[in-house]
């Protein structure tokens, strides 16, 4: 009776055994099959994205636009717009901005800023900034006076219009007005307006006119007390200034009725300056 039971329980004990195994082998399986149709579902959407991605027509560019739409930018930012017209239908998400600002900077060489940028997902945009107005010149020839309002680059921005917030510089040289160049250099156009800045500042005297010598690379301060001060614009305006400091006690400037005073040349001493008076 003793044997009989313990061979029952040895016969459960394996049937047991054998029931669990069957329950590992099919729950293994079960894995197997999940982790395999996981890996092509995976599979499928990263097929779909790149397609979507690479060769759907969502992010193709079909609308190109200036942030810049001030009445007087209209003609300019039309042009800009015009030769980006070639991005037309490429694909936004993979397109080089930065090869762009670098054309349109080689093709709008007059601008100070221009930047491009996307707005997903089918818009380009084109945003940029003008050199700001810097000073009027006047320009007289056989042909007659001429204003024109130019840049901090010496590009003419405006022609026969004037900006009476800004120096009048007149322009004297022989050659004729080439619009498509700088009418004065920029390293000279800062010279010449720092120098009426620091005059103004350092001796409480207005300047009317400047009047650049461009031949003789010379700059002439006309003041409101009608007198002309000559400045070699190939040496620092600072220390010619400061000769005309140092002569206050024998030169009085301000009640003087004088015709011009001659800061160009130097004496033994680096003091010496030439003036007459009417």
């Amino acid at each position: 009776m003793l044997l009989e039971k313990q061979n029952k329980k040895v016969l459960m004990f394996k049937k047991r055994q054998i029931n669990r195994a069957r329950t590992v082998r099919v729950s293994g399986g079960s894995e197997k099959s999940g982790s395999f149709f996981g890996k092509i579902l995976f599979l499928l959407v990263l097929i779909g994205l790149f397609y979507f991605l690479f060769f759907s027509e969502f992010f193709n560019i079909n609308s190109i636009r200036s942030d810049v739409n001030d009445a007087e930018s209209a003609s300019l930012s039309s042009r800009i717009v015009q030769q980006l017209n070639d991005t037309r239908g490429e694909n936004l998400l993979f397109l080089n901005t930065k090869n762009l600002e670098t054309r349109l900077e080689r093709l709008f060489p007059d601008l100070e800023r221009i930047v491009v940028y996307k707005s997903y997902p089918k818009t380009l945009w084109v945003s940029y900034s003008r050199h700001p107005e810097t000073a009027n010149i006047v320009f007289e020839n056989a042909s007659g006076r001429n204003i024109y309002v130019i840049n901090t680059i010496g590009m003419v921005v405006r022609i026969n219009e004037e900006r009476t917030n800004l120096p009048f510089i007149r322009l004297d040289r022989d050659e004729p007005i080439n619009m498509d160049e700088a009418l004065i250099k920029k390293n000279d156009l800062d010279y010449i307006i720092e120098v009426s800045a620091y005059f103004e500042d350092k001796f409480g005297m207005r300047v009317r006119e400047l009047i650049f010598k461009q031949n003789a690379r010379e700059v002439h301060l006309n003041t409101e007390k009608n007198f002309m001060i000559w400045i070699d614009i190939q040496k620092d305006f600072e220390s010619q200034l400061r000769k005309l400091k140092k002569a206050a006690p024998n030169l009085d400037i301000y009640n003087e009725s004088l015709e011009y005073v001659d800061l160009r040349i130097a004496g033994n001493s680096g003091d010496r300056i030439i003036y007459k008076r009417r």
